[in-house]
């Protein structure tokens, strides 16, 4: 690739007939001085500079032939090399390319200030290589006994994060944590398990100190909820199952956030709330469940506005027709889902964990308020299995 930049740049001065040694008058010399630093700044911009496109910078003046028409030819030729070598480095679009006409047109002596240097721009590129390392962050996860969660736990545990679980089942929580540590990069970095139940303020306050006393920071925070009532406006039971759905899920999440914020304000960090396509598209028989879940949405909506001053981002995950193992269990709504989704099968646990990660990484940094929504395209036929 550098020998074919060096040899069109070589052709478009021969081509020219130009003569160095004919060269009359400080003009000509600004204007070869200035076309000179005009290449090079071209190559460097297009992250292409080595000896050998020094060298072919240095030789379209030095080897500059004829004498008719001198500043032209030599200008000319000059901004054919930089446009040939930025093509060939894959780097000519119309910014570049009006970069190049700029710059012989003012007889290349500056840059334009707005366009950033390519050191800048390339090193965003090469972070997203390591985007998913996260050493060194910490990561609470909620209702860590749930299937959905232990997916997320387990792949957050293989890239290197500092764990946080939490859920009302010890015995559980420590065979979680340990297949964790397992997991790590180390093999030794067992998650902080935190015993709580999330409709308690109390629990909740002792959660982010211990949080807080051990880690003194707090990166990502996932929350998941795994409360399925089904019921509608005629059951005698309505009211209890109500309160009982959302003090366990929109209220307990909203306190959450009101006493993680300082941390992840702290971290400049990102919090994921995990919640379902019923959120979006309800059904006849989920009225207290698909009402919870689409004021959570709406509740982090309103925190992305929020907290997006404060450098937090939040968002969205909608799941739907995902199980343990991605088969339907015998189940016969699963069943159902399974034949109706448009990609033809279930999801399992590490399309959502997939999709935490994404969310809670530098990749996603200019995304807030969203909802991403992991369901294999059900959402468009999910509404219709329950009428």
């Amino acid at each position: 690739m550098l020998k074919l930049i060096a040899i069109a740049a070589l052709v478009c001065i021969s081509s020219a007939g130009l003569n160095p040694f004919g060269l009359m008058g400080g003009l000509v010399h600004n204007a070869l001085t200035g076309a000179n630093q005009a290449v090079h700044r071209g190559l460097d911009f297009a992250g292409k500079h080595a000896d050998i496109q020094t060298d072919l910078a240095d030789g379209i003046i030095g080897n500059v032939l004829g004498k008719d028409n001198i500043i032209q030819k030599v200008l000319g030729s000059a901004n054919q090399a930089v446009h040939i070598g930025l093509n060939l480095a894959g780097r000519v679009e119309d910014t570049k390319t009006r970069l190049a006409d700029g710059l012989f047109n003012g007889f290349g002596n500056q840059l334009p200030q707005h366009l950033p240097s390519h050191t800048d721009d390339d090193a965003e590129y090469y972070q997203v290589k390591n985007s998913r390392d996260f050493t060194g962050k910490v990561v609470l996860v909620t209702l860590s006994n749930s299937g959905l969660a232990e997916g997320t736990i387990k792949l957050f545990s293989i890239l290197g994060a500092n764990l946080v679980i939490t859920g009302t089942n010890a015995t559980h929580l420590a065979e979680i944590a340990q297949l964790a540590q397992q997991q790590s990069p180390t093999h030794s970095n067992q998650p902080l398990r935190v015993v709580a139940d999330l409709t308690k303020t109390a629990d909740i306050e002792r959660l982010v100190g211990e949080i807080v006393y051990k880690f003194g920071r707090l990166d990502a925070m996932i929350t998941f909820a795994n409360s399925y009532p089904l019921l509608n406006i005629t059951d005698t039971n309505l009211m209890d199952v109500w309160d009982q759905t959302l003090r366990a899920d929109l209220r307990a999440t909203a306190e959450l956030f009101h006493l993680t914020y300082p941390l992840l304000e702290k971290a400049r960090g990102s919090a994921t709330v995990v919640a379902t396509i019923a959120g979006v598209a309800p059904v006849a028989v989920e009225l207290a469940y698909s009402t919870d879940k689409a004021g959570v949405q709406h509740m982090v909506k309103n925190l992305a506005l929020e907290l997006g001053a404060k450098g937090v981002r939040v968002n969205t995950i909608n799941v739907g027709a995902i199980t343990p193992d991605g088969t339907n269990l015998g189940n016969p709504v699963l069943a159902l889902m399974e034949k109706k989704a448009p990609l033809g099968h279930l999801g399992v646990p590490l399309d959502v964990a997939k999709g935490a990660v994404f969310l809670s990484s530098s990749d996603a940094k200019y995304i807030t308020g969203a909802n991403l929504v992991i369901d294999g395209g059900i959402i468009y036929n999910y509404p219709s299995y329950f009428k």
